[in-house]
């Protein structure tokens, strides 16, 4: 074991969880997510097999413990519904089968109170291995059932998570497609002695607190860090594993069914690594946040508050409000000439020095004579709200801020080309050109897109993000035009450190600037700017997500998780607890086999659920509605989904509704309804959803 990568793994479980002290005192939300509800779990395996392990209690069915078995993998969530499939229908199809890894489970459950786990624990994989049992497997059987009984001194592993997990702290991992072996599971224990060991001042109780440890920072290493993005800088080595990491993609999108978490991972995991967090706010910084926002001729009156007195319009241009009203000049007029034409648009129309052809309100500023401006006596009733900016500045003192280098925009149908890269817009014309000041001109404005590309290209040592929700919803072809090409990574422009420019990549002439202005240098895309958009697998318009996109982006599946809710407290009712997981996860299954897994239901609809109450309006406002709207109205299937449906026959010849459904249906005779009998019409369905549910409306939904 590496000292210097674990302490490496340490930080990154730190950054996770920043305000971690120890284990037997963990923060609330991170032991809610990761610990209790496996301590939990661990307490029900010592009540409810007890008897089994120690007493004399014994199953005399292959059904009572294939039902006892998984229900206690349901406690944790850790086997998914596909996992349970894979045990149900390939790994254990023989009679007799559930009852004799019962057995030996229970036999390796005895060793390990007897102090000898070895024995049962070699027959127990030698018996998994005669059978078609995947190396992932033996490990996932073998170690759960020894976690939960005694997680003082065993490990439960899951494959993936485990060896990524072993080497970041510098350990030979296990290797995928090696079954479990005894000696293997030995050396597992010992590197968690060694690591209770080494986290003993993180006060480790057991190894759930480790697999907590261990999850975390598999998990966080994942996160590969965005680096700058110029060609000749090298990703720096991960600090856990000495290995370079992956870098982002630079066009990605985050694809799934509804309510996965696309947009929560873009704001709490994405978004953090485009911002620079504590960064002191300067005085020069903050005038120029606060004066952008200002008209020209309230810059101006901030400006000779400031001062305090008299001053002529070279001195007034050169004022830190004024300079930060201008920004980037556009050089077609000077910024004293600016000055000079809004001074005498706002004079006083009584003031004898000033000749202007047209005046505005209101009357702020006075000439006196040797061409000095002052601020006009009268002003003051117009200046209450800059007089408290102008005092907000005189005090100011430096303060922590958050330099964001992102921005977000959402699609949506008639979002366009305009609207993304540039169009020909109207424009007021600035209050600087008296002439004209006032009328609309219709001048090329860029579009977000093209505006997020400067401001990459002006700070080529960061890297910087375009957000793009719902990426599907509009027209691609239209909304990217000639810049689909411009946005694949060996097409990007670089930047040479040496000569200060950016270079290679492909660039081309804009439809709108370049039609105006053919002498403006061609337009091209940096390669510090990451294009990261989410998409709803189930809405309609996917179909508009052309090939040309798909092949320029890298796509990531975002899937529901229902072992997320096992963090989740279980719904208490009088009449026994409602476990959200495994309902989910039961409902998912049942849209999966009858229309297809981009259509199932995400986690997060229930992560806010705690109350009855709460769950019951998920599913009537939400749920219900969605499932009608993945089948068309086919209410049959929405029942199937809710397990509304039981064996037996209407009258119509079709199943029966369940006492406790949550989608109802009566038969419609056609004989009584329409009071004539003909073979031309047949008994209907007609459906109605409950207006009130009860708990066992939930639970037989899994059951």
């Amino acid at each position: 074991m590496d000292p210097a990568k674990l302490q490496a793994a340490r930080q990154l479980f730190l950054g996770y969880v920043p305000d971690f002290q120890s284990f037997d005192h963990p923060p609330e939300d991170f032991a809610r997510e990761e610990i209790q509800y496996k301590r939990e779990a661990a307490r029900k395996l010592r009540e409810v097999w007890g008897p089994y392990v120690q007493g004399e209690a014994k199953v005399t069915t292959d059904a009572e413990a294939k039902q006892k078995l998984f229900e206690a993998y349901a406690w944790t969530q850790f086997l998914d519904w596909r996992g349970k499939q894979y045990i149900e229908e390939k790994l254990l199809v023989e009679p007799g089968d559930f009852f004799m890894l019962l057995e030996l489970i229970l036999e390796t459950l005895r060793g390990s109170d007897a102090g000898d786990w070895q024995t049962p624990l070699g027959t127990l994989l030698d018996w998994l291995q005669q059978r078609p049992c995947p190396a992932a497997h033996t490990k996932l059987i073998s170690t759960y059932f020894l976690f939960l009984w005694n997680p003082g001194e065993h490990y439960y592993i899951k494959t993936q998570e485990f060896d990524r997990f072993l080497g970041l702290i510098g350990e030979k991992k296990l290797g995928t497609g090696k079954p479990l072996t005894v000696e293997t599971y030995a050396r597992v224990l010992d590197i968690c002695q060694q690591l209770r060991h080494e986290l003993a001042d993180w006060n480790v109780t057991d190894n759930i607190d480790l697999q907590s440890f261990a999850f975390v920072v598999a998990s966080q290493s994942r996160k590969a860090p965005v680096t700058p993005a110029a060609s000749d800088k090298k990703p720096q080595a991960d600090p856990a594993t000495g290995e370079t990491p992956e870098e982002l993609p630079l066009n990605l999108i985050l694809a799934g069914p509804p309510g996965t978490g696309k947009t929560y991972r873009i704001l709490k995991e994405l978004i953090p690594r485009f911002q620079d967090e504590q960064v002191e706010l300067t005085k020069e910084a903050f005038i120029e946040e606060q004066c952008g926002k200002l008209t020209w001729h309230e810059a101006i009156a901030l400006a000779l508050l400031l001062h305090g007195g008299t001053a002529k319009v070279a001195e007034i241009a050169r004022m830190d409000p004024v300079v930060a009203r201008a920004g980037a000049n556009d050089g077609k007029t000077s910024i004293t000439q600016k000055v000079g034409n809004v001074l005498r648009r706002y004079s006083h129309p009584d003031c004898e020095l000033v000749q202007a052809q047209k005046y505005s309100e209101p009357p702020l500023f006075w000439k006196e004579k040797q061409t000095r401006w002052r601020l006009h006596d009268e002003a003051d009733d117009c200046l209450e709200e800059l007089k408290e900016l102008a005092a907000r500045i005189r005090d100011y003192t430096p303060q922590p801020s958050v330099v964001r280098r992102y921005d977000f925009v959402t699609f949506h149908q008639s979002y366009s080309y305009e609207d993304f890269v540039e169009g020909i817009k109207p424009v007021v014309m600035d209050e600087t050109e008296s002439d004209a000041a006032g009328e609309v001109a219709y001048c090329v404005q860029p579009g977000i897109f093209r505006r997020m590309v400067k401001r990459a290209m002006d700070d080529p040592g960061n890297s910087y993000a375009l957000f793009i929700d719902e990426i599907n919803r509009t027209n691609i072809s239209n909304v990217f035009g000639e810049l689909i090409t411009l946005i694949e990574p060996d097409k990007r422009m670089r930047f040479d450190e040496k000569t200060s420019e950016w270079i290679d990549g492909v660039r081309v002439k804009l439809p709108y600037t370049h039609t105006m202005l053919p002498s403006e240098p061609l337009f091209g895309v940096p390669d510090n700017l990451y294009l990261i958009g989410t998409m709803n697998t189930a809405d309609r318009s996917i179909a508009l997500l052309d090939l040309a996109l798909r092949r320029r982006f890298s796509f990531e599946e975002v899937m529901p998780d229902p072992s997320l809710l096992t963090r989740v407290a279980p719904i208490e009712t009088e009449d026994g607890p409602i476990h959200l997981d495994l309902m989910l996860d039961r409902m998912n299954q049942r849209i999966e086999f009858l229309y297809d897994r981009d259509h199932t239901i995400g986690h997060s609809y229930l992560m806010k659920v705690r109350t009855f109450d709460e769950l019951q309006t998920v599913f009537l406002e939400k749920i219900v509605p969605l499932l009608h709207e993945y089948f068309y109205g086919d209410w049959e299937k929405v029942q199937l989904v809710l397990g509304d449906l039981v064996d037996g026959n209407e009258q119509d010849g079709r199943a029966k509704c369940h006492p406790a459904a949550i989608v109802g249906h009566q038969v419609q005779v056609a004989s009584k309804v329409l009071g004539v009998t003909s073979d031309n019409y047949q008994d209907q369905r007609s459906y109605a959803i409950a207006e009130e549910l009860s708990p066992e409306s939930f639970r037989k939904i899994y059951r």
